[in-house]
């Protein structure tokens, strides 16, 4: 991601540093590479990335991420149930 002609915010350290192995947004991920994704990631450093790029994490929210954050809590809400979780 470019923003106001600078270096790049994700780049190949943070892709290392994060353990992931995508470079997009990540919206083609079928269920297991979400899983699989969400058990490589490296937390404490998701945590030191949200840090170094607080500026546009905290832009408002828009339709498109609301619309995500739905589903986020009603995945939340279904793990926390322990109902069974259908994988492809």
């Amino acid at each position: 991601m470019l923003v106001a002609r600078k270096n790049q915010l994700f780049n190949v350290h943070w892709k290392e540093r994060l353990n992931v192995s995508i470079t997009d947004t990540g919206n083609a991920l079928n269920d297991d590479e979400i899983i699989d994704l969400s058990h490589s990631l490296n937390i404490k450093e998701l945590l030191c990335y949200w840090n170094e790029v607080a500026g546009i994490l905290l832009m408002p929210p828009t339709r498109h991420i609301m619309l995500h954050l739905n589903y986020c809590c009603k995945w939340k809400e279904h793990i926390r149930s322990n109902k069974k979780i259908y994988r492809s």
